[in-house]
């Protein structure tokens, strides 16, 4: 694949009204749990809440259900305060939520144990909480989430991509919002590859597992877990996950989802459509019309050049995310640190554009 050229899209102002804010940084913690009992839902009332969906024991399904947990948050508010011995956690109340609850092969129980005990500390905006597990199942481990009520990020995508398809022309996933939820997501897999002096490697990273809360936070969801079923016939490292979601990135780019299962980072294995997307002459072919059709509107104005640089930013870091030497391809760090310049200039370019339809309203007003 040939490095691709600038995107050469003309802008103008949107007279989309989007609702703009900027993602902050964050209070990071990663808390050492000893015992993780306090974790543990029994299977009767797991079996109880799945009982009424199909295929119940189906493994790899995800369930929304209404269930009494450990109070994580509760938990990680007071130990930044000071240390929550083993006695104060198993006295601690229960509280009842919605929850996902999805179901996974279990493996060896020590590993499990040891898996569950790191993830279970991990505190981060940007990554959805676990609640809580039951590992009475036979050969099957059920892991308790926080609901995200607001979907997943491939659901946006495929969202828009049936709108497209049916001509409506209303932009329901503008440029801001896919900006965010990728930028928050950055930030969640940052951590898990770089805090703390460990790192855990997601190893199944794509636009269903990056969840959307209730606020309109992006958060990683699903991690850690499948290096479990994978660990015995994959060596997963960071860049793995980089490579995952770089075809992430394309995808809120193209606004289509590709449905490519990864089964080795191989640059040669891509399907058609990314890599010809990513050929110098067919970059500007690829980009979702709906987001065409969003810059158009910014091509009279002075902010058009900026935010084509947005995308011009977008579109390089997620090409080097598909580079065939595993050392050309950048680090988590560098996602953030690109995606973050991304969305600060266009975030500033919709500030500039405001402030200009502001004053040519003043304007207009006293000729009046």
């Amino acid at each position: 694949m040939g490095v691709p050229s600038q995107v050469a899209i003309a802008l103008k102002p949107s007279t989309m009204k989007a609702s703009v804010r900027t993602p902050c940084n964050l209070t990071l913690t990663c808390t050492e749990v000893q015992n993780i009992q306090h974790m543990k839902i029994p299977l009767e009332e797991i079996r109880s809440a799945i009982r009424h969906f199909a295929n119940p024991h189906k493994t790899d399904k995800v369930y929304k259900a209404v269930l009494s947990h450990f109070n994580v948050d509760k938990y990680v508010a007071e130990n930044k305060i000071k240390r929550v011995s083993n006695e104060e956690i198993l006295e601690y109340p229960r509280r009842k939520s919605t929850v996902a609850i999805k179901s996974i092969y279990g493996g060896n129980g020590q590993r499990i144990e040891d898996l569950f005990q790191t993830l279970l500390g991990l505190s981060h905006e940007n990554l959805v909480k676990l609640v809580g597990f039951c590992d009475d199942d036979d050969e099957r481990i059920h892991v308790v989430y926080e609901y995200a009520s607001n979907g997943s990020l491939g659901e946006y995508i495929q969202s828009q991509h049936i709108i497209q398809r049916h001509k409506n022309e209303r932009n329901m996933f503008p440029w801001v919002m896919r900006l965010q939820f990728c930028l928050e997501a950055t930030r969640g897999l940052n951590f898990l590859h770089n805090s703390n002096n460990q790192t855990i490697i997601h190893g199944n990273i794509k636009s269903s597992n990056i969840l959307i809360s209730r606020d309109g936070v992006g958060m990683i969801g699903d991690f850690g877990l499948s290096t479990n079923e994978y660990s015995d016939t994959h060596r997963l490292t960071k860049k793995y996950d980089v490579y995952s979601f770089g075809l992430v990135l394309f995808e809120v780019m193209s606004g289509r989802l590709t449905h490519f299962k990864i089964s080795k980072d191989d640059p040669e294995l891509l399907p058609d459509i990314v890599k010809n997307g990513f050929n110098q002459r067919k970059l500007n072919d690829i980009i979702d019309p709906m987001l065409k059709q969003e810059f158009d509107t910014y091509r009279a104005s002075l902010i058009g050049d900026r935010s084509a640089e947005s995308l011009n930013i977008f579109a390089d870091i997620a090409y080097r995310c598909f580079q065939e030497e595993v050392e050309g391809r950048p680090t988590m760090v560098d996602i953030v640190k690109e995606l973050e310049k991304a969305y600060r200039i266009h975030v500033e370019s919709l500030k500039q554009r405001q402030e200009d339809e502001d004053i040519s309203k003043v304007i207009i007003s006293i000729l009046r």
